[in-house]
């Protein structure tokens, strides 16, 4: 894994060697900068977890490159240094967002050290929260997609699904569906004299409120199983679970009832 890179910035040879010394043994990629055109030039060609830029710059101040540091690479972290009294400068680049964090100098070397990794925990936060953003936003797409096509096939199979559910409507076999939570989605007419209180269901209901437990028991082991259809003796007779997969995934289980005394 490569190392994550902080970018110091000072025109003061003096204080770039400061630096090396307090940060050199750090465990990331310490790379500096004499002015703030240079720094550019670097962040062009790297990715820079942290820049710490001096305040008092020729031709750049801090605050003016770490501006144009937020425009180019905004997941950056921006960190001023500096010793002068021109704090309400810094505090309005810091309202402004394009100031993370304000080091006073002269610093203390444990401080400063413990600084830079806060600067690079919230860099990785920000990252993955990114990514993870990303995820989300990639996941919804798929949603859309899938509405739009399940739409689409629901306008072309409509009629034929109508069809369909007026046929399990009037055949005398009780007819369950559960759908892949182990929900009842769907229930025949003849069904409906095995559970009156589904009569006027409309929506899903968890079998273990329909059904007895050896069945919901057999439902279970079955769709552990790799099996495609199974029987169990309940309600005077053999109840058949046959299972249903749509596109290779589990769409749930059709149960049909025979029994003993059922018209023919």
């Amino acid at each position: 894994m490569a190392l994550q890179k902080v970018l110091c910035v000072d025109d003061e040879e003096l204080l770039l060697k400061s630096l090396k010394r307090v940060l050199g043994r750090e465990p990331y990629e310490l790379i500096t900068a004499n002015d703030g055109y240079e720094a550019l030039e670097i962040l062009s060609k790297n990715e820079i977890a942290v820049v710490v830029a001096d305040q008092r710059m020729p031709r750049m101040t801090g605050t003016e490159l770490l501006e144009k540091v937020r425009q180019r690479s905004k997941d950056t972290v921006r960190v001023i240094l500096s010793g002068y009294a021109d704090l309400e400068v810094m505090m309005d680049s810091i309202n402004r967002g394009n100031v993370y964090m304000y080091i006073k100098k002269p610093w203390n070397d444990d401080r400063l050290r413990a600084q830079i990794r806060q600067c690079l925990v919230h860099y990785e936060t920000t990252k993955q929260n990114e990514t993870l953003v990303e995820h989300l936003h990639f996941q919804q797409s798929e949603i859309e997609k899938s509405h739009s096509w399940m739409a689409e096939k629901h306008g072309k199979l409509g009629p034929y699904i109508q069809l369909l559910v007026q046929g399990l409507q009037v055949i005398p076999l009780p007819v369950l569906f559960l759908d892949h939570q182990c929900k009842v989605v769907f229930i025949n007419n003849a069904a409906k004299d095995l559970f009156p209180s589904l009569d006027d269901v409309t929506d899903p209901v968890k079998m273990e409120e329909v059904l007895i437990q050896d069945l919901t028991s057999g439902i279970d082991q079955f769709l552990e199983s790799p099996d495609k259809e199974a029987e169990i003796s309940g309600f005077n007779g053999i109840v058949k679970i046959q299972r249903v997969e749509y596109e290779g995934f589990s769409a749930g289980c059709v149960l049909s009832f025979f029994l003993e005394d059922q018209p023919s």
